[in-house]
C-alpha cells in the first residue's frame, strides 16, 4: 500500500513538471496558463525571467515585469510569450503581433501564429494558412503566400513547393 501511495505522489509530481515544457513546433506554443507564469499578487521568482523580464497576470490578463519588479508592459494581454531575441509574441482579440521591451508593437498585421525572433531577426507568421516571414521592424520579406516554411540556423529561407524544398 505504501508502494502505491509513493508511486501515485512520484507521478503526480512528474505530470505537475510536464507543464513547464515548450511545444516542439514554435508556432503552436502552450497558452500561458500552461507556462511558468507569476500571479501579480505573488512574489517574483526570478527562474521564470527570459532577457531581464518574467510574465504577470492580473483578472486574467498577462504583461510583463523587470527584475527590479517594475511592471513594464501593463497585463493586457490574453496569452504572451516570454522574450527571445528582444521581442515577445503577445494576442489580443484580433490575434498575435510582437511588442519589444518597452511594450511598443513592432508589427502593423495581427497573426493566427506566429514563431520567436530567431538570433538572424526574423519570424514566421501565419495568416488564413498561409506562412510568410518578418524582420525585426515587422516588415514582410516573404510574403504569406506559402503553404510550408522555414529558416534555417544560418538565416537561409526555404519554402515547400511542388514537393520540393527550395531556398528563396
Amino acid at each position: 500500500m505504501k508502494r502505491s501511495k509513493l508511486f501515485l505522489a512520484f507521478m503526480l509530481f512528474i505530470a505537475s513538471m510536464s507543464n513547464n515544457l515548450v511545444a516542439a513546433n514554435p508556432i503552436e506554443g502552450l497558452k500561458a496558463t500552461e507556462r511558468n507564469v507569476l500571479d501579480i499578487e505573488t512574489p517574483i521568482n526570478t527562474s521564470v525571467y527570459s532577457e531581464g523580464m518574467a510574465v504577470i497576470t492580473k483578472n486574467g490578463k498577462y504583461g510583463f515585469v523587470n527584475r527590479q519588479k517594475v511592471t513594464i508592459i501593463t497585463p493586457k494581454y490574453d496569452d504572451i510569450r516570454l522574450f527571445k531575441n528582444n521581442y515577445a509574441a503577445v494576442k489580443n482579440s484580433t490575434g498575435w503581433f510582437f511588442v519589444n521591451k518597452q511594450g511598443q508593437k513592432i508589427t502593423y498585421d495581427t497573426y493566427d501564429s506566429v514563431s520567436d525572433f530567431d538570433a538572424n531577426g526574423y519570424a514566421i507568421v501565419s495568416k488564413n494558412k498561409m506562412y510568410g516571414v518578418i524582420n525585426e521592424q515587422g516588415q514582410h520579406v516573404v510574403a504569406l503566400k506559402y503553404k510550408k516554411i522555414q529558416i534555417a540556423e544560418n538565416g537561409e529561407i526555404s519554402v515547400f513547393i511542388d514537393g520540393t524544398w527550395k531556398a528563396i
